[in-house]
């Protein structure tokens, strides 16, 4: 038909002469063949081919036969349809896809796709590593079938809750694996088909059970520093170094001086005492600072916060940071008026 003609570039008289092998491809010369056989027993055909234009450029068809009778005769009836968009479109599907593993497989974290049922349709080789197995064994797999009812009860309400709201959460989820609990920082978007719909979830998770582990030891330290901190007889206190504000202050420095923390914290020597007397401090700690060694002062008259005039003896020195850079001034205090009272009482007697 004229369809056909169109197809391969011909007119109606150029084409209705041709043998089959001029606008079939060399490569598919043997399916013309197959069609004629399977046609002549009165079987259905099928196949893809590969058909050449007028001008020698290529087109992929799909290719259908069957018989019919014709002015009292028998005949093979083939049905040709260009297929070359939807073989392109398939190619360049294929090579998406395949450029989407080779983005989920060069990341170590865990990358998954779910259905809306719950079904992992997709994971990464990270995920499938997790449970020592191939990805193959856990495609289409749900998480009742790795964890305890519990667990895949929890991770499924998280996973509905992205879904049915549509919004993307970044969320911690703790999971058995190799009988330890592992601790993943997840992030779960919603996937949607071309119209908008909500057909599952996209998730990538990475391990942070180390840096779990971390914060908690160092939760356990900072509790133990604070612990001795606030059992010292003596007052300890720390500025940081550019403008020297008060960034701690242990309950021993607010029995010495009357000052709580809170009436301290992120103030400065001049907001407290004298301009003469904040003068010196300030003077002390710069040279600490620069110095970056011990500065001993053994007497120094401070007013309290009652008012009262106390003798204290200081020891300040610099908090250096990783680059060796003074970060912090710290300054240790202790209450020495009655003791010099008393040395005051033994020089009279003698």
């Amino acid at each position: 038909n004229q369809a056909a003609c169109q197809m391969h570039g011909y007119s109606y008289e150029e084409f209705i002469g041709l043998p089959p092998t001029a606008y079939i491809h060399s490569e598919s010369h043997h399916l013309f063949g197959k069609l004629v056989e399977t046609v002549m027993a009165n079987k259905p055909f099928h196949c893809q081919a590969v058909d050449v234009r007028k001008d020698g450029t290529l087109l992929d068809v799909e290719v259908t036969g069957t018989l019919v009778t014709y002015n009292g005769k028998l005949h093979t009836l083939g049905v040709v349809r260009d297929i070359s968009d939807r073989k392109q479109a398939s190619a360049e599907l294929q090579q998406s896809y395949n450029l989407l593993r080779s983005v989920i497989e060069s990341t170590p974290d865990v990358v998954f796709v779910k259905n809306y049922e719950g079904r992992y349709v997709m994971i990464n080789s990270a995920f499938a590593a997790v449970f020592s197995k191939s990805v193959e064994e856990l495609t289409n797999k749900k998480d009742e079938n790795f964890f305890p009812s519990e667990i895949a009860r929890q991770l499924r309400e998280n996973d509905l809750r992205i879904m049915q709201t549509g919004i993307s959460k970044t969320l911690e989820e703790m999971v058995p694996c190799n009988g330890a609990m592992v601790t993943y920082l997840t992030t779960k978007s919603p996937w949607r088909d071309l119209e908008g719909n909500v057909i599952g979830l996209i998730g990538i998770a990475r391990d942070i059970s180390d840096r779990k582990a971390g914060e908690a030891e160092l939760q356990r330290t900072q509790k133990f520093l604070e612990s001795v901190l606030n059992t010292l007889p003596v007052g300890v206190a720390a500025k940081e170094a550019n403008e020297l504000r008060f960034v701690l202050w242990n309950p021993g420095a607010e029995k010495l001086l009357s000052l709580t923390a809170q009436e301290v914290l992120g103030k400065n020597d001049y907001d407290f005492f004298p301009k003469e007397q904040a003068d010196f401090f300030t003077c002390k700690d710069r040279e600490a600072l620069n110095s970056r060694q011990v500065i001993d002062i053994p007497e120094e008259v401070i007013q309290t916060g009652r008012g009262e005039s106390r003798i204290f003896h200081t020891k300040k020195t610099a908090i250096l940071d990783a680059e060796g850079k003074p970060q912090y001034l710290l300054a240790i205090t202790e209450d020495i008026t009655e003791r010099k009272e008393a040395e005051r009482k033994l020089l009279e007697t003698n």
